[in-house]
């Protein structure tokens, strides 16, 4: 007689055949289905999911198809926060829920996120324990990589943060995969943002006109990946340096200084919208254009603001011990800086070759919301304190700029010294 493993589909009892979770606008087209059943139906089951010890657990979710796909049905179907002011379309006004289905839905959200802990546990108490390769094996494909774990960010870490760094953390410890696939997510979000520029500025640049349901469509997924960028940056700040690698402050810049502003003026030509729809737009605009200054500090601050300040107090710190110790740290600065430069300067060029003086100022909203200048100030004041002599003992092969305001013509120049 063979032994059965302790995880295997011999032990599911029973399958739950859950059906894929559907956004509250689906149910328009399917008058038949009654929300409030359907939700109770996913709620029962789920629970019932959750209170299945460790080997019944994961016998269910690994050998009862329905599962991953109703979860990967919720990470793309479910409305994010930023949604909650989306615009109604066609077909989905007067689309709010009952009270009963809040309190329904409200529950599924608790079920799904803790569903998520557990399948990213290995072990659980003394109740059971995977071995990090079979668990690696058995989730690969199902369950977690990047933009599953992106969208868990997005969707669950609003006032959810705790739970959801444990889920994020948890899968970069026990999954390999992972890292090169955070790579090529990064580059993929990068190229696709870089393709969706090159199309805009063209249309833009020609007069081309948009119709609100292309300015919906295009304001609707740059608000989703900035969103969702955002909020997994906050959970994962390596993300941060992966993304950074890709230099994208000069893109970020494009988006906030000429693509912003253009959809927002193709928004203000339509006189319907304007009247009907107008705040609930401007809010996620602004909201929008948020996430695009957070995310670009962020990124600026993991790549170049932390490890220069990093790298000088520890300068400061050792300034006494020998030579090689100091022409290391030298190296490293000189590098950092170099990078820094030649990114902020390819930046302010996105910025300065928009000739419309109406529009919003990237670095000037910057130094606003989030005082870049004074930043950078403190970085070149931690410089003259590790090297008092610097322009005359080191022969560091950098230029620091300092942002300087112009006021009348509204834009930035950048005030190099040696």
């Amino acid at each position: 007689m063979t032994d059965v493993p302790t995880i295997s589909s011999t032990w599911v009892k029973t399958k739950f055949n859950l059906l894929p979770y559907l956004p509250i606008n689906a149910f328009h087209s399917l008058p038949s289905v009654n929300r409030q059943e359907y939700l109770t139906f996913i709620n029962r089951d789920l629970s019932l999911l959750l209170k299945f010890e460790f080997s019944e657990f994961w016998c269910q979710v690994l050998f009862d198809p329905s599962i991953p796909q109703f979860l990967d049905s919720y990470l793309r179907f479910k409305l994010r926060n930023f949604e909650a002011i989306s615009i109604p379309t066609q077909g989905n006004e007067g689309s709010e829920q009952s009270d009963d289905c809040y309190d329904l839905e409200f529950e599924l959200f608790k079920r799904v996120l803790i569903i998520f802990l557990r399948l990213s546990n290995i072990s659980e108490s003394n109740k059971g324990h995977w071995g990090k390769e079979a668990y690696e094996e058995s989730i690969k494909g199902k369950f977690f990589d990047i933009p599953k774990l992106m969208d868990i960010c997005a969707l669950f870490g609003g006032d959810n943060k705790s739970i959801v760094k444990d889920i994020i953390n948890n899968c970069f410890t026990n999954l390999s995969y992972l890292q090169q696939d955070l790579s090529s997510t990064c580059q993929q979000i990068i190229e696709l943002l870089k393709k969706l520029e090159s199309q805009l500025k063209l249309k833009f640049s020609s007069k081309e006109s948009m119709k609100v349901g292309e300015v919906l469509d295009v304001h609707h997924y740059l608000s989703d990946i900035f969103q969702t960028i955002k909020s997994f940056g906050e959970i994962y700040q390596p993300s941060l340096l992966t993304i950074g690698k890709l230099d994208p402050l000069p893109l970020f810049t494009t988006f906030y200084r000429f693509i912003l502003p253009n959809i927002e003026k193709f928004w203000n030509l339509d006189p319907i919208s304007q009247q009907t729809q107008n705040d609930k737009f401007h809010q996620r605009h602004l909201k929008l254009r948020r996430n695009i200054l957070s995310i670009s500090m962020s990124v600026f601050e993991n790549c170049f603001g932390s490890p220069l300040s990093n790298l000088l107090n520890s300068q400061k710190k050792n300034n006494t011990k020998g030579k090689n110790q100091n022409n290391q740290n030298n190296s490293q600065v000189s590098k950092l800086l170099e990078q820094m430069f030649a990114t902020l300067m390819e930046a302010l060029e996105s910025e300065t070759e928009v000739h419309e003086p109406s529009f919003p100022s990237f670095f000037m909203d910057l130094e606003k919301i989030h005082k870049f200048n004074q930043r950078l100030l403190s970085i070149h004041g931690l410089l003259i304190e590790t090297y008092p002599f610097i322009y005359f003992n080191f022969n560091f092969n950098f230029n620091f700029n300092l942002f300087i305001y112009f006021k009348k013509n509204k834009f930035l120049f950048l005030s190099i010294f040696l």
